[in-house]
C-alpha cells in the first residue's frame, strides 16, 4: 500500500513539474528565427574566419544582451500575470505592460540584428541552405559542403 501511494506521489509531482515548466517559457515580442540547428549541425562547415566572426558579431549580441532582456522581460511578465491574477485595475498594471512591451521590442531588434549579423558572416552558397531551411526544404540528418 506505501508502494501504491509512492508511486500516485511521484507521478503527481511529475505532473506538477511539468506543468512548471511550462510556465518557464517567454516569447519574442514577434518570432525571428535563428538557425542555431545549422549551424550546431555542420550543414554550413564554417571557416575558422567565419567562426570567429559568430563569435565576435553574433554570440556576444545573443548571449550578453538578448539573452538579459528576456530574462527582464520574464520576471515583469511573472510580475504582471501575478497581478492579474490578483484583480488589479489597468491603471495599475498599465505602466508596467507599457515597459514589458519595450523591453520585448528592445530584444526583438536585438535578435534581428544578430540575425543580419550572421547572414552577413555566411557566403552565397551558405545563405541558399540556410533560405531552403526556411523553407523547410533542408534535413538535418546530413551534413552537406559549403565551402
Amino acid at each position: 500500500m506505501k508502494r501504491v501511494a509512492l508511486i500516485i506521489m511521484v507521478l503527481t509531482l511529475g505532473l506538477f513539474a511539468q506543468t512548471k515548466n511550462n510556465n518557464l517559457i517567454i516569447h519574442d515580442l514577434l518570432q525571428v528565427e535563428m538557425p542555431g540547428k545549422l549551424v550546431k549541425s555542420g550543414k554550413f562547415e564554417l571557416s575558422v574566419d567565419q567562426k570567429q566572426q559568430l563569435m565576435q558579431k553574433v554570440k556576444p549580441i545573443m548571449h550578453e544582451k538578448y539573452n538579459v532582456k528576456m530574462q527582464e522581460a520574464y520576471v515583469l511578465e511573472k510580475k504582471i500575470q501575478r497581478a492579474i491574477k490578483k484583480g488589479k485595475s489597468i491603471q495599475e498594471i498599465e505602466s508596467d505592460v507599457a515597459k514589458l512591451a519595450e523591453i520585448k521590442k528592445e530584444a526583438t531588434l536585438l535578435k534581428i540584428t544578430a540575425r543580419n549579423n550572421l547572414y552577413n558572416i555566411l557566403n552565397d552558397k551558405q545563405r541558399v541552405i540556410w533560405e531552403e531551411y526556411e523553407k523547410g526544404n533542408v534535413k538535418m540528418s546530413s551534413k552537406s559542403s559549403c565551402k
